[in-house]
């Protein structure tokens, strides 16, 4: 499903983290890594910026390829969205991996700029994972570890929202057989509110229907009413491992994934990975 796979390292303390990410990216059936670090402009020397960086990154190499992943290194260097997304285009692949931190024990997190702006041009799915201070030791740690038990995925029934839902059916494919399917309505109870509720239950159903039948022993459907932002967040957050799958700029509940403030929320406040899978583009 995503074969060749593009981890975004900033050289911080969660390097080596996010490259050992092993679990996760093997359950998205990753058997290809690049690690790419990009060297802005403005830092000097530029040629030993370069230079280090290669050095660190190529120090991950033999780890990984002990694990069995085919691995390379790009240092390029520039301004870092344009440069990470020519990385992806030019490397085709398949998914792009950026980690998001977090500063204080509330976890309050926030998205940096780059992956903001990554998520907004990428035309490949980007996976974001919640990095977060270790207690024991200070240095950054990933929140999630372990093996993925399952998958969520909020929908609007858009179009864009059918794009992820075909990358959930493949993610089944690939052995993810736990899917919660969720629809969010906002509150009312006139009849308007109730056919719709109706007619998603159906829906969800059908979808379900679907997932069965490529192979998921398990598929929940709920129908809930509330914030959309809130209720996405605790249906994924209530049960560690698993992987939240929701389409970018689609209507309703995450219009606008840049710019939209109920999907920049669910990112933050995501305990869980998150897959964004972007529409297509031209």
């Amino acid at each position: 499903m995503y074969r060749r796979a593009l981890i975004a390292m900033d050289l911080s303390p969660a390097t080596a983290a996010l490259a050992s990410s092993l679990p996760l990216l093997r359950a998205l059936g990753t058997e290809e890594i690049r690690l790419v670090h990009v060297v802005p402009y403005t830092t000097a020397p530029l040629a030993d910026r370069v230079a280090k960086a290669k050095e660190k990154l190529t120090a991950l190499v033999s780890t990984l390829e002990l694990e069995g992943f085919r691995v390379d290194v790009s240092v390029p260097s520039g301004a870092p969205r344009p440069k990470l997304i020519e990385e992806a285009e030019k490397n085709s692949v398949d998914i792009i991996v950026m980690g998001t931190r977090s500063h204080n024990l509330a976890r309050e997190a926030f998205i940096g700029s780059v992956a903001w702006d990554a998520v907004g041009h990428s035309r490949v799915p980007v996976l974001l994972k919640r990095i977060r201070p270790s207690d024991d030791d200070g240095e950054l740690e990933f929140a999630t570890r372990g093996e993925l038990q399952g998958i969520l995925h909020p929908t609007d029934f858009s179009e864009v929202a059918a794009r992820a839902f075909a990358h959930v059916e493949a993610l089944v494919s690939e052995g993810l057989k736990r899917v919660s399917l969720l629809f969010v309505s906002l509150e009312g109870d006139h009849s308007g509110r109730q056919e719709e509720r109706a007619e998603a239950g159906s829906r969800l159903e059908g979808l379900a229907n679907r997932l069965r039948e490529r192979g998921a022993t398990e598929v929940n459907t709920r129908v809930v009413t509330g914030t959309p932002a809130e209720e996405i967040l605790a249906a994924g957050n209530a049960e560690p491992g698993r992987l939240l799958v929701v389409g970018t700029h689609g209507r309703g509940f995450l219009p606008g994934i840049v710019l939209g403030s109920a999907s920049r929320e669910v990112v933050r406040r995501a305990s869980n990975p998150v897959l964004l899978v972007p529409p297509e583009r031209d």
